[in-house]
Parts: structure tokens; C-alpha cells; sequence
């Protein structure tokens, strides 16, 4: 499997771990898809991962999306005629983050001196500070992340003084270490506090025996990626539908 397929398999993964959250998971040909009616209004959490782009039945899909305001597919890089028929429909580029991937030999995971302390997190924490991060309201997405199964996550926190600054998390899926929750608390930045936090949790999925490593990155965080290791496959296109006008927030509560 190349390193693309293989954060391709992780992404789904991701999305199967929401269903210990209360989401619901199910699969329409070759799609999986998550519906978290507690978010209507985000398709982040309520989105579609698929294995072959010819086989998205995207009327069966609208369908089971019914009850919630917004949802998305992610077209995968390369899949200019799914992207196509998205469009035809009314559904617009919500976001294009870079899919990247590593063998874990290949980052670079050495410890760096940062002014917090990096230790282990719970999902309170990481909600609370990817909600701020983001500019999210409060309590939009943590109660969310709250009810996530620790089962099979490593997640990190840089604390100062006790308070929590950054995070980041990685979903162990077999051999590969999916990194997620990036995020940093505007008045932390540039210290970094989420890049080390991101090296912990990634050398606690290597002891588990993880050799590759992947995650979706936005183009500020590809740079900071790439000097850790990762290469970039192609940019996902997050094709979303909107039932409603409200206005939109911010989409990505991940690897940013």
C-alpha cells in the first residue's frame, strides 16, 4: 500500500472512532459516511470518505444527511470528475488541505526545549483548546471530542502554570499513526508548543510499533510539516452541501 493509501485508510478510521461519540456510520457503495446531528451545522463532522470515486451515490447520500444543515465529501487529489459532479450539484470547495505522509524513520521526532510542559491529555483538554484555537464558540466542538474512546489515541498537551496552550493527538490504525487535533491558542504561538506536542504523541505511537504516519495539513501548516519529514500527495477538496444560509465557521479542527 503507498503512503497515500494508507492515509486515505486512516482518514476513515478517524471517522469510525466518532461513533464511541454518538455519531452514526454508515456505508452507501463504496462511501462511509458520519452524521453527527449534535454539529448540524459543521460538515466537518458529518462527512463522507469513500474508496473508489465512481461508486459516491451522492442522492442516497443527500438522503441520510437530511436531518443535519451541511455536509461534505472529500474528493481525494486526482479525483477531478467526482469534484465535477460535486460542483453540478450546487456543493463548493469548503477547504483543500494537503494530504501528507511519512514512514516514521523518516521524521524527525527528536525532544525540543519549549517554555510549557508536554504530557499526556485528556479530551477535555484537547477540545477546549482546538474550540479557542479555532475561534470556535465555546463548548462548539468539546462536547463532541469528550465522549471519543481513548481507545487507540495518544493524545499531548503543552501546559504552562497549569493551563493548557496546544495540543495534538494521533489515532493508532494498525501500523500507521494518524495525527489530528493539532492546535495552539493564538496567544502561544510560535513557540513550538503543538509541533512538540505532536513529536510526544508520535514517539508513544512509534513504542506501539507505528512505522508510518499521516495527516491532512492547510497551507500553513504544510511547511511546518514538510521540515519534520512529511511529504505532500495532493490536496483533498472538501465538497460541501449547505441546506440553509447560515453563516459558516471555521471547518477544520485537525491537522492545521
Amino acid at each position: 500500500m503507498t503512503l497515500a493509501a494508507v492515509q486515505v485508510a486512516s482518514h476513515h478510521a478517524w471517522y469510525r472512532s466518532f461513533a464511541s461519540a454518538g455519531s452514526e456510520i454508515a456505508t452507501f457503495g463504496s462511501a462511509q459516511a458520519i452524521l453527527t446531528t449534535a454539529r448540524p451545522e459543521r460538515s466537518l463532522l458529518n462527512a463522507v470518505a469513500y474508496e473508489d470515486p465512481r461508486d459516491v451515490p451522492l442522492d442516497e447520500l443527500d438522503a441520510f444527511f437530511e436531518p443535519v444543515e451541511a455536509w461534505c465529501v472529500w474528493v481525494q487529489p486526482g479525483h477531478d470528475e467526482l469534484a465535477q459532479v460535486c460542483e453540478a450539484r450546487g456543493m463548493t470547495v469548503d477547504g483543500t488541505p494537503m494530504l501528507m505522509a511519512a514512514e516514521m524513520a523518516e521524521v524527525d521526532l527528536a525532544p525540543r526545549d519549549v517554555p510549557a510542559e508536554i504530557a499526556g491529555g485528556t479530551w477535555n483538554d484537547m477540545g477546549v483548546i482546538n474550540d479557542a484555537a479555532y475561534g470556535l464558540p465555546e463548548e462548539h466542538f468539546a462536547p463532541v471530542m469528550r465522549r471519543l474512546s481513548t481507545e487507540a489515541y495518544r493524545l499531548a498537551v503543552a501546559r504552562r502554570d497549569g493551563s493548557g496552550l496546544a495540543c495534538a493527538g494521533v489515532l493508532i490504525d494498525g501500523a500507521n499513526a494518524e495525527v489530528v487535533f493539532v492546535a495552539t491558542l493564538p496567544d502561544a504561538r510560535r513557540q513550538g508548543l503543538a509541533a512538540e506536542c505532536m513529536r510526544a504523541a508520535l514517539r508513544a505511537a512509534a513504542k506501539d510499533g507505528c512505522t508510518t504516519t499521516t495527516l491532512e495539513a492547510t497551507s500553513a501548516g504544510e511547511p511546518v510539516y514538510a521540515g519534520m519529514g512529511y511529504r505532500s500527495f495532493g490536496r483533498y477538496r472538501m465538497m460541501e452541501a449547505r441546506r440553509s444560509g447560515d453563516p459558516r465557521v471555521a471547518n477544520r479542527a485537525g491537522s492545521l
